[in-house]
């Protein structure tokens, strides 16, 4: 009897329904990735032609002023770290760093107002006139008001960037910024973030390490190669402040107040105004990349908050912002963002139905594999292929920023990525369908941690 579950109409119209939307994600991700590597086959063979600079080649160029955003809300813990490794290691001297703090936020403000005291040329505080917290948002509109108030005539600050208290900022970061963005005229500039190296048992933390090194290694690259818009990751994000005024023009805010991903939406509307988002990828001489790096959740609980509300922004508050607007490659790389609306969803449902597979040959000794139509079995070796493919190219991902070690750990790190992000696409539907029609939004932020003995790689 045990081996009609396998025969049962609701088995096999719910393993269909898994291993068919397997596979769609699936030749999806493997179209990305053939692009890739056709802009790699193509780069290999014009090298002759291509011209790969290194951030000491953008040394010779000039200065245009930058402004830091560090928005904050109960950092004093990390702020004044942070600040201080900044300032001693950034390569660059036309910079200020702006602190955004909520007048109800005593400790923080303290801390803040004894940076500002010490490095009164560099350091500056920008109150924001609500209690918080509000919205990242919305501190960030105040930070840029408040940078417009305190600029001189012809002291404006060309370019704006983005980053959070507890991020290490690469000490040749802002160099890149001022090339592609005052030599090249880009709009927004992203460079790679990747999660500080940490020991192998820390598992959540490197879950992150995992998905930021494949993203940054060929996804947005790939997005770029398709001309779609490149999304900002929040930190490690430069904008020329003249596009940032457009959107303020256009829009009568710059970042959307309503949203918990406004680095995402702002990339969005950049897009559609036909400004020019580039992500940049390049090292030093001696090939360390230039990335912000920083410490992310290392508990289950608080990266499944975390994502939560990146699910929520990317997902669900920009399909009811911007719809589905835009050219085709637009509107693509939107599915592949809210795609995990299904596929958060898939990978448990793919766990449940491997559990009869494992069960009946142990407890009720019944092969399973002769009781499947020989579709569905198609399907399995099918999705089965394309995992193992997705492993393999994430474990190159992890090879090329981190290490041979951590990424022979990526197949089990890769099983627990995957509940971490069922139960925040959960809380994410949730949120968006319930919770948030009762209370005004939030800046719901993790606690953040700086590391004890800051270092680059």
């Amino acid at each position: 009897m045990s081996q009609e579950i396998f025969s049962s109409v609701y088995f096999l119209w719910f393993a269909y329904f898994v291993a068919g939307g397997f596979a769609l994600s699936g030749l999806d991700d493997l179209f990305f990735d053939l692009v890739y590597l056709g802009w790699r086959i193509k780069r290999l063979f014009n090298s002759n032609r291509i011209r790969n600079f290194t951030v000491h080649m953008l040394e010779p160029h000039a200065e245009c002023p930058v402004a830091i955003f560090v928005p904050c809300w109960k950092e004093s813990q990390v702020i004044g770290k942070m600040v201080r490794l900044a300032l001693n290691s950034i390569k660059y001297t036309n910079y200020i760093i702006v602190l955004g703090i909520y007048p109800n936020d005593k400790p923080t403000l303290k801390t803040a107002r004894r940076l500002a005291r010490q490095y009164p040329n560099k350091v500056k505080i920008s109150i924001n006139t609500k209690p918080g917290p509000t919205t990242k948002a919305d501190n960030l509109n105040a930070m840029l008001a408040h940078l417009d108030s305190v600029e001189g005539r012809g002291k404006e600050h060309a370019i704006v960037v983005l980053h959070d208290s507890e991020d290490i900022i690469h000490p040749y970061s802002l160099r890149v910024y001022n090339y592609l963005i005052c030599k090249l005229g880009k709009d927004m500039v992203q460079i790679p973030v990747l999660p500080l190296t940490v020991p192998v048992w820390e598992w959540v933390h490197w879950t992150y390490a995992d998905e930021f090194a494949e993203n940054h290694l060929r996804q947005l690259v790939t997005r770029e190669r398709l001309g779609s818009f490149v999304p900002s990751a929040g930190v490690g994000t430069a904008y020329r402040r003249a596009s940032l005024k457009l959107l303020e023009q256009h829009h009568q805010r710059v970042f959307n107040p309503e949203s918990l991903v406004e680095d995402y939406h702002s990339a969005i509307e950049l897009h559609h105004r036909g400004h020019g988002t580039i992500f940049a990828t390049l090292r030093t001489d001696d090939g360390d990349p230039v990335a912000t790096r920083s410490i992310f959740p290392r508990q289950f609980k608080t990266a499944v908050r975390q994502k939560t509300r990146w699910i929520t922004g990317i997902a669900l508050q920009s399909w009811k912002h911007h719809g589905w607007k835009g050219r085709a490659s637009t509107k693509y790389c939107l599915f592949k963002d809210r795609k995990q609306l299904i596929t958060g969803s898939l990978n448990f449902f793919g766990y449940i139905i491997l559990v009869p597979f494992f069960i009946m040959p142990v407890f009720f000794g019944v092969n399973p594999i002769p009781h499947i139509p020989p579709v569905l079995w198609t399907l399995f070796l099918f999705d089965t292929f394309l995992f193992f493919l997705r492993v393999l190219l994430r474990m190159s991902a992890v090879v090329h920023f981190y290490d041979i070690g951590p990424a022979l750990l990526v197949p089990i790190r890769y099983v627990i990525a995957n509940f971490i992000n069922f139960f925040a696409t959960v809380r994410a539907l949730w949120f968006f369908f319930v919770k948030s029609k009762n209370q005004p939004l939030k800046w719901d932020k993790t606690a953040h941690e700086f590391p004890k003995k800051a270092m680059l790689g």
